[in-house]
């Protein structure tokens, strides 16, 4: 199977839509996030809107960077990829086809 070639967008300073990809399917591809505040963060993203099936979570130490990619990707139905902040300060994106 062919890589798909990826498009970042940028998380939202609070909760919100950090995705919109339009109506249908978007391919969830992975993060790339960094804790900028010096203490422990957390957040999910989430298919769609906050009560969306949870496509990651990730809890983060103080000043902690990490990130994942999955080649194939991850369906999310609805088109857009829901950023929850759960706790602290996140700098970071999301990757989509």
């Amino acid at each position: 199977m062919a890589t798909q070639a990826a498009t970042s967008g940028a998380l939202p300073g609070s909760s919100g839509v950090a995705v919109n990809a339009g109506a249908g399917p978007v391919a969830y591809m992975g993060f790339s996030v960094r804790e900028t505040a010096g203490a422990a963060a957390s957040f999910r993203l989430r298919d769609g809107t906050v009560t969306g099936n949870i496509l990651e979570s990730v809890g983060l130490a103080a000043n902690q960077s990490t990130g994942d990619y999955y080649e194939n990707g991850i369906i999310a139905e609805t088109g857009q990829i829901y950023y929850e902040k759960i706790t602290g300060t996140i700098e970071g994106c999301v990757r989509y086809a």
